[in-house]
């Protein structure tokens, strides 16, 4: 689950099913809707991502950070590249935006953990 904020407040939270790791210090996912969550990033980058995995060994994280918006460029396409399959034949025009988060703080049962 991604949430996103517009500049006066109003928060949109919704599914994204591409989101993965992309790095140590990021997550990034296929934003291919281009409707509420892209308007917002465009405008507040600040994002929370949830995880919840009831079977994992650890259930639930929620990260906080700042989204970066890849449009074009050797960064999107590698970046894409990882994107799951299902993801990618919903975009066969390869229209769609990729959003890299830098993760500043990840939230667990077992603490929270800050960006130094």
């Amino acid at each position: 689950m991604l949430a996103t904020s517009s500049p006066d407040g109003v928060p949109d939270l919704g599914p994204k099913g591409s989101i993965f790791v992309a790095d140590k210090d990021h997550l990034a996912y296929l934003e291919r809707t281009h409707r509420d969550h892209l308007g917002n990033l465009r405008k507040n980058p600040h994002v929370a991502v949830m995880f919840y995995d009831r079977d994992a060994a650890i259930p639930m994280a929620r990260f906080f950070g700042v989204a970066e918006l890849l449009e074009s460029g050797e960064e999107r396409a590698a970046l894409r590249s990882q994107v799951i399959h299902d993801e990618l034949n919903k975009d066969p025009d390869d229209k769609a935006v990729i959003v890299k988060i830098r993760v500043d703080r990840i939230v667990m049962p077992r603490g929270t953990f800050t960006r130094a």
